[in-house]
């Protein structure tokens, strides 16, 4: 709804976690690029920060499959401009 249209929910908003939606508007979400699974870097198996990076994106890909839709609707507003 609104001017400019909107989305309409395919699953309860309880089932869509915040993973899911930036996954559905951005692709498979990794830090960076040589972590995705597509990726073929010479360098990945002596790589020094691979496992750091690939470890960093798991912990955000697990955070954010924590939290869905109808959990962040109920949650209050802080105001983070003061810090």
């Amino acid at each position: 709804r609104g001017a400019a249209g909107g989305y309409m929910l395919n699953r309860p908003a309880d089932q869509i976690t915040l993973l899911d939606v930036v996954e559905a508007l951005d692709g498979e979400l990794d830090l960076v690029e040589c972590v995705g699974k597509d990726f073929a870097c010479e360098m990945k198996g002596s790589c020094a920060t691979h496992v750091v990076w690939s470890d960093a994106s798991a912990a955000l890909q697990g955070a954010l499959r924590k939290v869905d839709l109808r959990t962040l609707a109920g949650m209050e507003f802080h105001d983070c401009s003061d810090t």
